[in-house]
């Protein structure tokens, strides 16, 4: 690996300790970071060898590492050797921001290889777990992903309508362990477990969400919020999996609401009604209203794809 280094650390080596052209800024080192992985993308080799790493100057450090060599130690050496802030691996300070924007000593030691990884480790993303799901507008799955469309998966072998692949392998037993088979059918019937399952060239149905809206488990966290349950919505909430309601409804007669029908009288009289055309002990009616057909029973809803972290 080669490449022109922007900042002159060996002079700065030779400047007394407290002579403030000796300290370097975060952005310098930055700006050396970035031509490293410029010049190590570019794959440039030349020739020379390394020199022993140590505390103090490292010279010579065009070549390719010796055996043994830290990678702490090729990038000290590739930089050069600016005592105080390759010195360790580990940073003694923490440096504030005003002591990394004037580029002091505890500045120096806090911008050691070791904790550049670990800034770089904290800014990237944790991994999204298997299991995750998402709302998606692209009409197909994304890589990682499948569709939340009650197919099945398995291995190469298992004949999955959703997906047959060994990268199956971590949500088939994430849905083995978590759902019971009435949620999460095995085909086959399951075995020891989802291990044995998956070699066997068995499939997991995926949930099927299609026209589905999700909702939260009703235990979930380990208390139960009775918001959905069996008797007030036909769907038992702490069940994973489970799935109830309809698009559209029927109204039976205990669902009314307590109601009278008023009948049609004439003033005067003794208190008998007479009616044309009835029998005595006979029943009569009002007229009737309403067709009885179903009723429109879904929430205001937008429609997207769902899909699942393999």
């Amino acid at each position: 690996m080669s490449y022109t280094k922007s900042t002159n650390f060996g002079a700065k080596d030779a400047l007394a300790l407290n002579d403030p052209g000796k300290y370097v800024k975060g952005s310098d080192f930055d700006t050396e970071f970035d031509a490293i992985a410029v010049a190590d993308a570019l794959n440039v080799k030349t020739s020379g060898a390394l020199g022993t790493p140590s505390s103090g100057t490292l010279t010579n450090c065009t070549g390719l590492p010796a055996a043994g060599v830290s990678g702490t130690a090729l990038v000290s050496a590739a930089i050069g050797s600016t005592v105080q802030a390759y010195d360790a691996d580990i940073p003694t300070v923490a440096a504030s921001q005003g002591e990394m924007e004037t580029g002091t000593e505890a500045a120096l030691r806090s911008m050691s290889p070791l904790r550049v990884a670990q800034a770089i480790a904290a800014l990237t993303p944790a991994a999204t777990p298997t299991g995750a799901v998402f709302d998606y507008v692209g009409s197909t799955e994304p890589s990682g992903y499948v569709f939340l469309s009650g197919l099945t998966i398995g291995n190469g072998s298992s004949g999955g309508t959703g997906r047959a692949n060994a990268d199956t392998s971590a949500l088939f037993t994430l849905l083995w362990d978590s759902m019971a088979d009435a949620q999460a059918p095995v085909s086959g019937g399951r075995g020891a477990n989802a291990a044995a399952d998956f070699a066997a060239n068995k499939t997991i149905t995926l949930p099927d969400a299609r026209g589905r809206i999700v909702a939260g488990k009703d235990d979930m966290g380990g208390s139960t919020a009775s918001r959905i349950t069996n008797a007030g919505a036909g769907i038992v909430g702490t069940t994973l999996g489970v799935a109830g309601g309809s698009q559209t409804h029927t109204l039976i007669t205990a669902e009314l609401a307590s109601h009278s029908h008023g009948m049609p009288a004439s003033a005067g009289g003794s208190g008998t009604e007479t009616w044309a055309n009835a029998t005595a002990g006979g029943t009569v009616q009002s007229g009737t209203a309403g067709s009885g057909a179903a009723h429109n029973n879904t929430q205001p809803t937008l429609i997207l794809n769902k899909i699942i972290k393999l």
